[in-house]
């Protein structure tokens, strides 16, 4: 597995996407996205908008990155910090290092995997519409696997997982030190601001705390009266 656990979610390092999802994303489209979160454009289709779950409804824009803090904590990174990595990765593709656009990713980067697989989903669709379309039914053999088809070498390896130790300690020492009854949850947060977002870009409303509870209680296992007290709310509620 190339995933790391963080509090109640599985992340996986920006090195890795190209080869999970066999270069359906590959190393350009990653940097892109890092440095401008309009490069993949979310699409709206009024036949598939009554479904939450399909690729065109369910999909906004690319998942935000992050580092984990010292203290284990999620430190979002802003695109601005990605500005000139579209530009590193594409003169590492004119090189002869095949693995030269995987080093030009900066390390000790993650996305959140059910994110990324959210990306993953609606590019397929994408794409499977547009082979349909040109030629008629293709069978293709995009898939994405949490752990690549192909085992990777020890060289490329240690490439993908440069500094994915580090945090792993991190994000366990981040659990070890988070105690007591109450306190904003980033999990928590993360997967309320999630789910808010998303209601909101099919209902026009924000909602409810006790509802984001009940679907994080769902989510994660927690207890609902424990989920309350860990996050706030995107917008107040009357």
């Amino acid at each position: 597995m190339l995933t790391i656990d963080i509090g109640y979610r599985k992340a996986l390092p920006i090195r890795a996407i190209q080869f999970c999802s066999h270069g359906s994303i590959n190393a350009l489209s990653v940097a892109a996205f890092l440095a401008n979160p309009e490069s993949i454009p979310g699409e709206f289709d009024g036949r598939t908008y009554p479904d939450p779950n399909h690729p065109l409804t369910k999909y906004d824009r690319p998942p935000t990155s992050f580092r984990l803090d010292e203290l284990g904590k999620i430190d979002r990174l802003p695109p601005g910090v990605f500005h000139s990595i579209p530009d590193a990765v594409e003169a590492a593709m004119e090189s002869s290092d095949p693995i030269g656009p995987i080093k030009a990713l900066p390390p000790g980067v993650f996305v959140w995997l059910d994110e990324i697989k959210v990306l993953f989903d609606y590019l397929d669709f994408q794409y499977t519409r547009q082979e349909d379309n040109a030629r008629g039914f293709v069978e293709h053999f995009r898939e994405w696997r949490d752990t690549p088809l192909l085992p990777m070498n020890e060289a490329a390896l240690g490439i993908v997982l440069e500094g994915v130790e580090q945090a792993v300690q991190t994000a366990k020492k981040g659990k070890v030190k988070r105690s007591g009854p109450g306190g904003i949850d980033p999990i928590t947060q993360s997967l309320a601001d999630a789910e808010s977002i998303r209601v909101h870009k099919l209902t026009g409303r924000y909602p409810k705390k006790e509802t984001l509870a009940a679907f994080i209680e769902e989510k994660t296992g927690k207890k609902f009266s424990t989920v309350m007290r860990e996050f706030r709310s995107l917008k107040a509620h009357k």
